[in-house]
């Protein structure tokens, strides 16, 4: 049995294939002790509750941020090869905290002295999530808001399990990054992360269309924090990118919205491998995988272990693992140009 089977058969103990019903009820939403929770719409002793609260992640000496202001010298990548230019990153480390487990223990406890003895509560699965950064200088002048951000694994993280640290990804055009870069060497800039966490659910009071699947908002919000440069000038590192790519730097974004939009029902995980060709002539490989288990997780960005010459074309071969246990080998693909964003949603 190989460790993709093994992994398939795992998953399957605790999802249900895209086509089941089985979807949270989202007209039963009540508070029980300090939890907001929902009913199953098809096994009524199951019970969902809300995602815990969504926070920055805290060092000794600061926020868990850093922004890499890339200047791009006269290649391919980005399809602008005839002058300079920043396409830069923000990275910050996110927390989803957990309710207290006397939470989860209270309000278990409620829910079967109201009705059936054999209850469970579990976390509700997320769907979509959405994701912006709003920045503002000191001096009181207007927000600005960036959109287009994603939150993906840390490094280490087990796909598997309910998450609870992400790094949220944004990446920055020329004007915005300068926009940006401006703000944080004026002085302390008030920022905040808003998000926007979406399920798919069945609604139980009588509206019309109501028994139909829609996304519904199981949580939102923002997250303030401060970002001193002046203070904490590692937080800006200064990036110059020629005909090569610095190690673990994030210079592809790769999407995938198979389980976002339920694209193909038969299909638990799609992942993609990525080669490109090394300082030295070897290829360098790196992948990554969206399944069924977080349909949340549609962008990751591509970060390769050492050093890619980014003047010579890549490729890529997804491999897709079924339901069934079938694996489909697709082949590499041709040499392609480097870009900017990579969409591998299968056709619909």
């Amino acid at each position: 049995m190989t460790m993709r089977t093994l992994s398939l058969i795992c998953a399957a103990v605790y999802l249900v294939p895209a086509s089941a019903h089985a979807l949270p009820d989202f007209g039963s939403q009540r508070r029980v002790g300090s939890l907001v929770v929902w009913s199953d719409s098809a096994d009524r002793r199951l019970y969902y509750y809300a995602p815990g609260d969504l926070r920055v992640r805290q060092n000794d000496d600061g926020p868990d941020a850093v922004f890499f202001a890339a200047r791009y010298l006269g290649n391919t990548l980005g399809g602008d090869s005839d002058r300079s230019f920043i396409r830069s990153t923000f990275i910050v480390s996110v927390e989803l905290a957990p309710p207290r487990a006397d939470a989860l223990t209270q309000a278990t406890a409620e829910l079967r002295h109201s009705g059936d003895t054999d209850v469970r509560l579990v976390p509700i699965p997320i769907q979509r999530m959405s994701t912006s950064l709003r920045f503002a200088a000191t001096d009181g002048a207007q927000p600005t808001t960036f959109s287009g951000g994603f939150l993906e694994p840390q490094a280490d993280e087990i796909l598997g399990s309910f998450w609870r640290q992400r790094m949220f990804t944004i990446f920055l055009g020329k004007t915005d990054a300068q926009l940006l870069l401006a703000a944080l060497h004026r002085g302390a800039t008030l920022m905040s992360l808003a998000y926007d966490m979406r399920v798919s659910a069945l609604d139980s009071t009588g509206r019309p269309g109501s028994s139909d699947a829609k996304d519904e908002t199981a949580a939102s919000g923002a997250v303030p924090f401060t970002l001193d440069a002046a203070r904490y000038p590692d937080r800006i590192r200064l990036i110059d990118i020629g005909d090569s790519s610095p190690p673990g730097y994030p210079v592809l974004t790769v999407t995938c919205y198979d389980f976002a939009e339920h694209v193909n029902p038969h299909i638990f995980e799609r992942s993609v491998e990525f080669e490109g060709i090394g300082l030295q002539g070897p290829p360098v490989r790196t992948a990554v995988k969206f399944s069924a288990d977080h349909p949340d997780l549609s962008s990751r960005s591509i970060r390769f272990p050492f050093p890619v010459r980014t003047d010579k074309p890549f490729r890529q071969r997804i491999t897709e693992l079924h339901w069934s246990g079938e694996e489909v080998v697709h082949p590499w693909s041709q040499d392609q140009q480097w870009v900017s964003v990579i969409d591998i949603t299968t056709a619909r």
